[in-house]
């Protein structure tokens, strides 16, 4: 996650360490090929509620770009939402950069047809 945003220009503002001092239900979800010892995708997620799981970071190998695994990993996070009664997965929406980061993060929810 540190070196897609780090691509971008961006940063995260606190480690899963700090996060995880803060809330107790933070889970780190990816999608990981032990053959290669690559992590495609990677998403910090933090259980706010009985019945909601926020996502609050997404990232990927950037050579893997093409191939979208943010959403394939966005699917495995829903299925296991479901799989526990969890109602709402809030995949989040980044206000850094206003506009730009807006449009980027509806694209990205567009892409995992959200609603």
């Amino acid at each position: 996650i540190a070196a897609n945003r780090a691509a971008k220009g961006r940063t995260y503002g606190m480690s899963l360490d700090d996060l995880q001092s803060i809330v107790q239900d933070v889970y780190c979800a990816h999608i990981y090929n032990p053959c290669s010892d690559v992590f495609y995708a990677a998403a910090i997620c933090v259980h706010v509620r009985p019945d909601t799981v926020y996502c609050s970071a997404w990232g990927h190998v950037a050579e893997y770009e093409d191939l979208s695994p943010v959403c394939l990993l966005a699917k495995g996070i829903y299925e296991w939402c479901a799989s526990f009664g969890i109602d709402t997965l809030d995949i989040g929406i980044g206000g850094d950069d206003g506009l730009n980061r807006f449009k980027e993060s509806l694209a990205f929810k567009r892409a995992c047809d959200a609603q």
